[in-house]
Parts: C-alpha cells; sequence; structure tokens
C-alpha cells in the first residue's frame, strides 16, 4: 500500500491582471442585526469600491426573505450607493440564500466581459430557510456558474450557519470558502479576498489521473470530490479519478492525498502515474490550456526500505486530514462512539507525530500536535458535559468547535500558499 501526495502549484511571475467583474451578495436576514454584522458587511462593500480600479465593474445585492439590488453592475468608480443605502438597509426576515445568489450571478451576466475575470462573493450568517434550500440543488447553481466562467466564494460568519452548503458552494463554483468567527473580521476577508483575485494565473484547474495497470485506488481521495473519467475515451478506467481545484495565483498549491495499492510491477521497472491539469487563462480570455507529467510510484523492495523512505511532510498531512475527518463526523452527529474512535485517533497520531518531532520535525509538525492536543480537550470537555448525547443541547463552543474543525480541514488540502522549493518535490 502507497500513500501519495500530490501538489499542484502556481508558478510565481509577474502577471497583468485581467479586469474584474465582481458581485457582492449580502445577507439582510434579522439574524445579521446582531453584534453590528450588517454594519461590517456595508464597510467591506465600501472598502472593496474603494480599492477597485477603473476597469472594474461591481454590483451589490441584499437579501433576507426579499432579494433586492441595491447597485446594477457598473464600472466601480461610478458606484455611489453607499452613501445612499448604508443607513437604510434594515436587517430583517428569513434567508433566501438562493435567490441573492442567482440576484448576483444575473448581474454579472448582464454585463460580462469576454477577458473579464468574473466572482460572486456571498456573505451569511445563516441558514438557507427560503427559496432552494436543498444543498444538492444549490450546488448545481453554483456549477453551472462555474461553467459559465463566473466563480462563487463563501463567507460564513458567527455559528448559525451551515459550513457544508457554503464549503459545497465555493467547491462546485471554483471559489474561496472562509469562516469567520468574529464580526468585525469580514471587510478584512472580503479586501483578502478580493486581493487574491488580483493576480489569479489559471482558473477552473482539474487534476486528472490515469492509474497504471496493478495499481488501484482502495480509498477515497483527500483534497477534493473524485469524479469518474470513463467518459473521457475508450482508454480510460473505473480507477481514474479527476479532481477539481478551482483556481490558483502565483505560489498557491493545492495538495491531494491517495491511498493506493499496488499488486504487480511489470519486472525491475517502477510503476507509472499519468497526470495531466487543465486550466483556462484568464488573462487571454479563458484560453484553455493543460500540462501532462508522469509519476513514478516510489515502491519500497523492502519494509526497511519502505521506512527509511517515509516523507514526513506527507505522513503529516494524512494523519491530520484524518483525525479532522473524524472529528467533525463525530460532532456533525454528535455520536459518542465516533467521538471515542476520535479521540483514540488523535491519541494515537499525537504519539506519531511528537515522534517525528523529536526526531527533528517541521515546526508545523509540532504545530499539528498541539492542535490534535486541543482538538482531544475540547471533545472530551463537550462529552463530559453531555453535548455530544443530547441532540436538543447547544452547550458553549460546539458550533465554534464544529466550524473550526471543518475550516481548519478544509485549509490543509484547500489554497494554501506558496512555501519553499525544497518543500515542493515529496512522494
Amino acid at each position: 500500500e502507497l500513500l501519495l501526495t500530490i501538489d499542484v502549484r502556481a508558478r510565481r511571475r509577474a502577471l497583468q491582471r485581467p479586469p474584474l467583474d465582481l458581485s457582492l451578495v449580502l445577507d439582510k436576514s434579522g439574524s445579521m442585526k446582531e453584534k453590528g454584522k450588517i454594519g461590517y458587511a456595508m464597510q467591506a462593500a465600501k472598502l472593496l469600491v474603494e480599492n477597485l480600479s477603473a476597469q472594474d465593474t461591481i454590483s451589490i445585492v441584499a437579501y433576507d426573505a426579499d432579494v433586492v439590488v441595491l447597485d446594477r453592475q457598473q464600472p466601480a468608480v461610478q458606484t455611489r450607493f453607499l452613501a445612499h443605502w448604508s443607513d437604510e438597509i434594515e436587517p430583517g426576515g428569513y434567508t433566501n440564500l438562493s435567490g441573492g445568489l442567482l440576484a448576483g450571478l444575473a448581474e454579472i451576466r448582464r454585463g460580462r466581459r469576454h477577458n473579464s475575470l468574473a466572482r460572486v462573493i456571498l456573505i451569511t450568517d445563516g441558514l438557507a430557510n427560503r427559496g432552494v434550500t436543498e444543498p444538492s440543488a444549490l450546488r448545481a447553481i453554483a456549477r453551472a456558474a462555474r461553467q459559465d466562467g463566473i466563480s462563487v466564494s463563501t463567507i460564513g460568519v458567527g455559528e448559525k450557519f451551515d459550513e457544508r452548503i457554503l464549503f459545497t458552494l465555493a467547491e462546485a463554483g471554483g471559489g474561496h470558502y472562509t469562516y469567520v468567527p468574529d464580526a468585525e473580521d469580514i471587510p478584512g476577508v472580503v479586501a483578502r479576498q478580493v486581493e487574491g483575485l488580483l493576480p489569479v494565473v489559471c482558473q477552473n484547474l482539474r487534476l486528472s489521473l490515469h492509474l497504471p495497470e496493478g495499481v488501484e485506488l482502495i480509498e477515497k481521495v483527500i483534497g477534493d470530490t473524485p469524479h469518474p473519467t470513463s467518459q473521457r475515451g475508450p482508454v480510460a478506467r473505473p480507477d481514474d479519478v479527476a479532481v477539481d481545484l478551482g483556481d490558483l495565483v502565483p505560489g498557491e498549491r493545492r495538495s491531494v492525498i491517495l491511498y493506493l495499492r499496488v499488486s504487480a510491477s511489470s519486472g525491475p521497472s517502477l510503476p507509472v502515474l499519468q497526470s495531466r491539469v487543465d486550466f483556462q487563462l484568464p488573462g487571454e480570455a479563458g484560453r484553455p490550456a493543460f500540462q501532462q507529467h508522469q509519476l513514478r510510484l516510489p515502491v519500497a523492495a523492502s519494509v526497511r526500505q519502505s521506512a527509511e523512505s517515509v516523507d514526513e511532510v506527507v505522513l503529516d498531512t494524512a494523519w491530520l486530514a484524518e483525525v479532522l475527518d473524524l472529528t467533525y463526523l463525530a460532532l456533525q452527529s454528535r455520536d459518542w462512539e465516533l467521538a471515542e474512535q476520535a479521540l483514540q485517533t488523535i491519541t494515537a497520531h499525537r504519539v506519531k507525530l511528537d515522534a517525528l518531532a523529536v526526531r527533528g520535525g517541521t515546526e508545523a509538525i509540532r504545530e499539528h500536535a498541539a492542535l490534535l492536543a486541543h482538538y482531544g480537550e475540547e471533545l472530551e470537555r463537550l462529552a463530559s458535559e453531555g453535548t455530544l448525547h443530547d441532540h436538543e443541547r447547544q452547550q458553549h463552543g460546539y458550533e465554534e468547535l464544529k466550524k473550526d474543525v471543518h475550516y481548519r480541514r478544509y485549509l490543509l488540502l484547500h489554497h494554501r500558499p506558496g512555501e519553499s522549493e525544497e518543500h515542493l518535490h515529496r512522494e
């Protein structure tokens, strides 16, 4: 069995950014009154407008049970909505998230330019309870937008939103998902979302993998939802997979983890995994491009050789992803048996991470060991308070921990900043 990590990284290079077509979609339901959230959202809109240039366009949409377009899609320098609307928006009502998203997409489509980089940024603090609420239907909206060249990013604020839906929208829409525990951080998060758009080097990345004979995928791909690629042609095998990776800026990278079983090899040669990355170039009107690579799978000849060739960073990433998955599942389902399993896994992986750290592991490995200790303590605390036994109880810290675990899992493999070259070449 072989644990394999594949990094896809955008090279660092100077770019002339394309113009932006943005739509900021703001939740103004009743819960946005709390802790000044609507005020911070409007502040984010103001900062966003002030930091765009004459070549960019923007629209502002607000929604509760109903949807209102505060500012139609137009050049950013012409926007005058803030002075008029900021004092008149009164939060109230339910949350028609799909209505707001569709209105933002409609504004971009109405004024879309062929060479622009288009994105909807949606902010919410609550559950979608009006309009389209089914996660699969919301995902279909984001996927259709992505096929039109419009990406969707989501920002979840506080404790009451559904992190799975916002993650799903961003994943299907090829954008970023961000968890914001404190409302005062909304303006900064929106600013970073736009800063991250400015130098986008490639859009709509898809990593396709063709497994050689004698190699099979024995567990799910960690890093995104795998898609079968059998429709690509007669040479594709059922074990082939494709993983959507979204957009990348220079120096940014995404990781995918695979658990493989190597059952045969042709003589002394190592099995070769064929990979292909398809993407679009935003500065060239979305021109399609691709790169192909051959990855030789490092199969060890003996147990000793296998132990000596272990890459600690790969193990650390895989172990942490496993713990985060299991911990989130236990919290989401409030299942004490799963929580006990998560605690046992945390303990086992902490021991292994501590051993790696003693042997001179990276600072990240030491930080991850401490993080596992924190999650173990929090799980035990919630269990002792009865939170994991009673589905009706909302004990202090439960939602925060659940969203934090989910977001850590997202950040582990999604849209990480670039690292030094010596950390990029690893099996």
